[in-house]
């Protein structure tokens, strides 16, 4: 017996769509038909419409357990294609046996997506046939990548209020990661025996002289041997930077990013020792697992978007990946070169890698104490001298500066500082507001802040 379930969710925003995937019809619409039930907002409804069939011994009370998986899945469509985080709790459900199923319902409409009058209907209709052309286990997987998302997007929107899950969100982002990694274990595997063979015939042929029976013998031990070794050490940090490598979105600032991530994951799902005798507003009801924030959680919603995006040849999140990748820092590594130059350049002079070092990398590598404050005295010495109304730069080394303020005992540079923070007010450039909760800030990073205490004891800087 053929039915159908109808789940009517709340928009606050206007988005108009229409399309049909694997018997659920997803529209929207101004109100629920035969209720008197009105939107909370101005903007309608999204109506799930899902066909499902009851056996003999079955009610429709089974409906939410029959349709969940189907409606799942749709909400991982519409999460991702809209970024808002579309969850089960709360729509309003209604379940009824309709014969013909889906059969006939709104036959006349075609696939469409807008979104306050921008019209994705062609992205939509790409990602549509990617599910639709993608088989079994693939189009399994594409579920389960957007399932992983929406659930990271949800957490994400819940710890804007309550700050409980940013741990947790940042795990779930993760785990797109990971899973598509791991969906090219077999094929780094693969590309890695195929080298090591190369390398033991090339040994055995053209080193150690061997042939005949005697080199094939010898090729299969060695190349078992070392394949033994090499395959157990295939990390996710591999897996997730051939992966990215593959979606040609491989560069030295995804690189590092996905190391810091790798950290992240490992202190939140292997747990350590949470305790801190200091905090920092917002005020967190937990001790946080991950202390080291390269990013704010929405860069990470980005990146991973646009990595399902690339693996799945969408064109969902371009202008954003674009917007975000601008202001990624560069390596270590790549950051020391550029602080050890001999001499410097203006910003407009700068390449990337060097506009990403003035514009924050050199900052948070001092602030994690990658970087010492004193291999950096110099550097920050040109740009005071020659960026000091950029507020660009001021705002993206604020926790350098004040830290360069209190290390170092140069009476003119240390009035050049001053100048900055003066500087930083006038602009209104602040990221913290005030000066004194960079304090509290860089005190829970166990950074002295004596000198700038008592510029702000003396009311010097508010």
């Amino acid at each position: 017996m053929k039915c159908i379930s109808q789940y009517y969710i709340p928009l606050t925003r206007d988005i108009e769509i229409w399309f049909y995937l694997d018997k659920c019809l997803v529209e929207t619409v101004k109100n629920i038909e035969d209720e008197e039930i009105e939107a909370p907002f101005d903007f309608g409804f999204i109506k799930v419409s899902i066909e499902f069939s009851l056996k003999e011994y079955e009610t429709i009370s089974n409906a939410g357990m029959l349709t969940r998986p189907k409606y799942l899945a749709v909400l991982g469509v519409l999460s991702f294609i809209s970024d808002e985080p579309f969850d089960v709790f709360g729509p309003h459900t209604r379940s009824f046996v309709q014969p013909n199923g889906l059969e006939g319902f709104n036959s006349n409409s075609t696939t469409k997506f807008k979104v306050e009058n921008v019209d994705l209907t062609y992205e939509l209709k790409e990602f549509l046939s990617e599910i639709n052309g993608a088989k079994g286990h693939e189009q399994s997987l594409i579920f389960s990548l957007l399932d992983r998302w929406r659930k990271g997007r949800y957490l994400e929107k819940e710890n804007e209020q309550s700050l409980l899950y940013l741990d947790e969100a940042t795990l779930s982002y993760f785990h797109v990661l990971e899973l598509l990694g791991n969906n090219y274990s077999n094929e780094i595997t693969s590309k890695l025996i195929e080298k090591i063979e190369t390398l033991v015939d090339d040994v055995n042929s053209n080193l150690l002289f061997l042939t005949g029976d005697h080199l094939e013998q010898k090729n299969s031990e060695k190349t078992n041997l070392i394949k033994s070794v090499w395959t157990s050490e295939i990390s996710i940090a591999s897996k997730i930077n051939y992966l990215l490598k593959k979606l040609d979105l491989y560069t030295k600032e995804t690189a590092f990013w996905v190391k810091v991530l790798i950290d992240q994951r490992n202190s939140v799902a292997h747990g350590r020792r949470v305790h801190y005798d200091k905090a920092i507003f917002p005020v967190r009801p937990f001790f946080p697992l991950v202390f080291d924030d390269l990013y704010p959680l929405e860069y990470l919603r980005v990146f991973v978007a646009k990595v399902i995006s690339r693996y799945l040849d969408i064109p969902f999140y371009n202008e954003e990946w674009e917007e975000l990748n601008e202001w990624l820092i560069v390596d270590l590594n790549t950051t020391k070169s550029n602080i050890n130059h001999e001499s410097f350049e203006s910003s407009e002079n700068l390449n990337d890698d060097a506009k990403k070092v003035l514009y924050g990398g050199l900052n948070y590598f001092i602030l994690t104490n990658k970087i010492d404050i004193k291999e950096a005295h110099r550097f920050y010495e040109y740009y005071l001298n020659n960026e000091i109304n950029n507020d660009d730069f001021l705002c993206s080394n604020i926790e350098a500066l004040v830290i360069l303020y209190e290390y170092q005992d140069d009476q003119k540079l240390s009035d050049k500082i001053f100048s900055a923070f003066r500087k930083i007010e006038e602009l209104d450039c602040n990221p913290y507001l005030r000066f004194r909760d960079l304090m509290y800030y860089l005190d829970y990073y166990n950074f002295e802040t004596n000198n700038l205490e008592k510029l702000i004891s003396t009311k010097e800087i508010k």
